[in-house]
């Protein structure tokens, strides 16, 4: 027994041996191929190793599992995007550690071990979730159509939590620093305007301008359509993004609405007349779906060229730090929240999902609101008129209380001899107010 790892070609290769027989397994690199090699030496050393022999029957493995499920629910019911993710890393990741594995062999160790080499080959939390979904998506999908096994990809547990603060890696431009970033762009769109009308397009600030009064996802400003513009009402009706190459849905699924500054509203207003006076040249009308933010041959903006060749240079021309096109997003929120406006309408221009969402990532942005509740509790006058009811009314049953046992005659004294009170006399079923504050 044992696992040897050895390079041929281009390729990785781990050798298991088991009972005098050989079987070898192709890994992309020699990171997998160490970790494959490592899972095989402990399935080993637990029993749970065996190379199929020719006569046995056909077993099912995770990578046949995982293939089909790509093949038969992912690719219909998923997001292109997100089914080419799923395909990737499951045939990059998941495959080569423990694709060979029966499928209901797979533990929970096997899951865990992935995600330990995701990590230590520097992979993102969230690329590990994202693989890590994808297998529970395999399972779970197996015991829908009655399969009796654990899922061993739920509840990811311990080897997925994130201690950092996500908080901390937000860090939008101030307003002043986004004043410099839109004119930069401006400088940039006049040293372009003598270039031909293919290199003019679009405009850099009024991209950057849409991006940072809108908040927008990158995707839904590529995906934005002239049809989508209301400006009697002053909003945008956020339908659709553009991605890799195609039109989807929006991230949420859902359509939703988002105001328009009048700064934005007048300059996308313009540029729809610079372009309609443009086809008309041509002879033809401006399409309802043509792209907002087109590029030289008329389609939507590839995303990458936002990031590289639109957004880098104002950067650059700003004399700002290098971020990525969602920063700007956070901008929006944060300059909203500066300003004093609700968080829920926050929640509602950005489209996202909960309340939750929105006050985890931005609610420490809201200014001062903290301390203006604890030094609240610095002024008097703001002390509940009921508290202070309840001590006056305490007050003066207790001065009462007194009183009456001034006033009571010792029961010697008392005409007959006998007691002076029907009952015991007890203070407390007197004044109930003290018995409640005792």
């Amino acid at each position: 027994m044992g696992a040897r790892v050895k390079k041929r070609g281009k390729s990785w290769y781990v050798y298991s041996y088991f009972k005098g027989t050989r079987q070898a397994q192709s890994c992309k690199t020699r990171d997998i191929a160490e970790t494959v090699a490592k899972e095989i030496r402990l399935a080993q050393a637990r029993g749970a190793f065996r190379i199929p022999e020719p006569g046995d029957a056909k077993v099912e493995t995770f990578q046949d599992a995982g293939e089909a499920w790509l093949e038969r629910y992912a690719k219909r019911h998923c997001r292109q995007t997100t089914y080419e993710g799923y395909a990737r890393l499951l045939r990059q990741q998941a495959f080569p550690l423990f694709g060979a594995t029966p499928f209901e062999a797979v533990t929970r160790r096997d899951v865990e071990a992935l995600a330990n080499s995701m990590a230590d080959r520097g992979l993102s939390k969230s690329t590990i979730r994202f693989c890590i979904s994808a297998i529970r998506g395999v399972y779970n999908d197996a015991i829908d159509n009655g399969a009796n096994l654990n899922n061993p990809a739920v509840r990811p547990g311990k080897f997925l939590k994130d201690k950092t603060d996500r908080r901390l890696k937000i860090v939008p431009l101030s307003a002043e620093e986004v004043q410099r970033l839109l004119e930069g762009a401006r400088v940039i769109d006049r040293e372009r305007a003598d270039r031909p009308l293919k290199e003019v397009v679009p405009s850099y600030y009024l991209l950057l301008l849409t991006l940072v009064r809108t908040g927008l996802r990158l995707g839904e400003l590529t995906g934005l359509q002239w049809g989508d513009l209301d400006f009697h009402g002053r909003f945008i009706e956020v339908k659709r993004q553009w991605t890799r190459g195609a039109y989807a849905p929006t991230k949420s699924g859902k359509m939703r609405r988002v105001d328009m500054s009048r700064q934005l509203s007048e300059a996308l207003r313009g540029a729809m007349e610079s372009r309609r006076v443009e086809l008309a040249v041509e002879g033809k009308e401006l399409d309802a779906e043509a792209p907002v933010f087109r590029n030289g041959a008329g389609g939507p903006l590839d995303e990458s060229n936002v990031r590289k060749r639109m957004l880098r240079p104002c950067l650059e021309r700003a004399g700002l730090r290098q971020i990525h096109p969602h920063v700007l997003r956070h901008t929006f929120a944060s300059l909203l929240l500066s300003n004093g406006e609700p968080i829920t309408y926050v929640k509602e221009q950005l489209g996202h999902a909960s309340i939750q969402l929105t006050v985890d990532t931005y609610g420490h942005l809201i200014p001062g609101a903290n301390k203006a509740a604890v030094d609240r509790l610095d002024d008097a006058e703001c002390i509940s008129p009921a508290i202070n009811r309840l001590a006056t009314e305490a007050e003066s049953a207790s001065r009462s209380l007194e009183a009456d046992r001034l006033e009571v005659p010792d029961s010697s004294e008392a005409e007959g001899g006998g007691p002076c009170r029907t009952r015991t006399y007890d203070p407390l079923i007197k004044s109930q107010l003290l018995y409640q504050l005792s």
